[in-house]
């Protein structure tokens, strides 16, 4: 019998930010493959006199960035923005969807993360405008001139955690893991079936479809 386990990149952020918080250990779990990117997005609202992240280190305060859950993706990646970047962001957390958007629209909050699918409706609407994307592949074409994590950090950053947050954001959407104890030669039929799946015209069709 073999044990699989698919999750988000939250898991792997959270293990990260607080460890202990997370029921296993994903350092310790056998990879087999990942579903999909994840292409987080920094957006600020409009009205910051500006669009970029030059508005935001010239506002004359700390932006406001609204997140949900204090161990969730949103407030784990700002803090870690925050840790790698000159943004200086002040962390609201405990918000939830529609009253972090609604303070966003209010101007009560400046910032959040999302991926394309919730935040691009809100860049043509003229509501947010995207200032900071963590890699640099896999975006929408529109969105080819805004600056990757990469480009923006610190010189003092280390490179594993600019790694990991472009590492998670390629690879971070339904990932697939097998328990620690997986036999290895079942382990690499998983991975090669996997790869066989994913390769499939078929599998790409069907799962453009059910985007």
């Amino acid at each position: 019998v073999v044990t699989l386990a698919t999750f988000g990149y939250g898991a792997v952020e959270r293990q990260l930010a607080a460890p202990g918080s997370t029921p296993f250990d994903v350092a310790q779990l056998k990879w087999v493959g990942s579903l999909s990117k994840v292409n987080r997005i920094l957006a600020m609202r409009k009205g910051l006199n500006g669009t970029t992240l030059a508005a935001l280190r010239e506002l004359g305060r700390q932006p406001v960035a609204g997140t949900t859950g204090a161990l969730t993706a949103s407030t784990i990646e700002v803090l870690l923005l925050n840790a790698m970047t000159d943004l200086r962001m002040k962390v609201v957390v405990g918000m939830a969807e529609a009253q972090r958007q609604a303070m966003i629209v209010a101007g009560d909050v400046d910032l959040r993360t999302g991926g394309p699918l919730e935040l691009i409706p809100r860049f043509e609407a003229g509501e947010m405008f995207p200032v900071l994307k963590f890699t640099k592949e896999g975006y929408p074409a529109a969105l080819d001139a805004v600056p990757a994590i990469a480009e923006v950090v610190r010189a003092d950053t280390p490179r594993e955690i600019v790694s990991l947050m472009e590492s998670l954001d390629r690879f971070g959407g339904g990932m697939i893991a097998a328990a620690p104890a997986t036999d290895a030669a079942d382990l690499e039929a998983l991975r090669r079936a996997f790869a066989a799946v994913v390769a499939d015209s078929a599998f790409l069709r069907d799962a453009a479809k059910n985007r």
